[in-house]
């Protein structure tokens, strides 16, 4: 056989039960786009779709002298699409059991640069609330810091509830303006950096 192009996939399967590697090579060319678009359907992922592609072709070569095949077309896209859920059910196996290990890694410790942005944050947030009023400052402390309840507040300050509510308002608004002006200071910063 000189011109492959030009012959049937059942001559072609003849030849390579013979052990013809350029008419293997014709059914590979033939077949390999059609085969990689179904299985990139089904797996969504190029790597894995030409894993499971490349697979069937080379399983069809160890076992051409064995081969039965009644329709090449027919029996690639089914055994391509067997060899994608057969990789899709060991993605999920595999994700799975990193999802079940993950839990007993130690957890990342915070880079040296996420530790410094949260003590700077944090230094921002305390330098904000010490500027606050001084009843506002004190009735945030004790319910945020500290945890106390209004009833509590009520007691070790001597005021309403209404009062208690009013200063937690203000200091929110105040608080949330203010970093709101160092975020978008923060942000203007980066800008120019970029």
């Amino acid at each position: 056989m000189g011109h492959y192009s030009h012959c049937s996939d059942s001559e072609l399967l003849t030849a390579v039960k013979s052990g013809d590697d350029r008419a293997f090579v014709e059914i590979c060319d033939r077949y390999w786009k059609p085969l990689m678009e179904k299985a990139i359907r089904i797996l969504h992922s190029q790597f894995d779709a030409e894993e499971a592609v490349q697979d069937l072709l080379l399983r069809i070569w160890n076992t051409r002298d064995s081969l039965n095949i009644l329709n090449v077309e027919h029996y690639l896209h089914t055994g391509v699409r067997y060899g994608c859920v057969s990789a899709f059910r060991l993605l999920l196996k595999e994700e799975k059991n990193w999802e079940y290990y993950k839990a007993f890694l130690p957890r990342e410790a915070d880079s040296a640069e996420t530790a410094f942005t949260k003590q700077e944050t944090g230094e921002v947030i305390e330098k904000l609330i010490a500027e606050l009023p001084s009843l506002t400052r004190q009735i945030f402390r004790l319910k945020v810091t500290e945890g106390l309840t209004f009833m509590e507040i009520s007691k070790q300050l001597k005021c309403s509830k209404k009062t208690i509510e009013y200063h937690l308002l203000k200091s929110k608004k105040i608080l949330k303006s203010e970093l709101h002006h160092l975020l978008l200071l923060v942000l203007s910063l980066f800008s120019a950096l970029w």
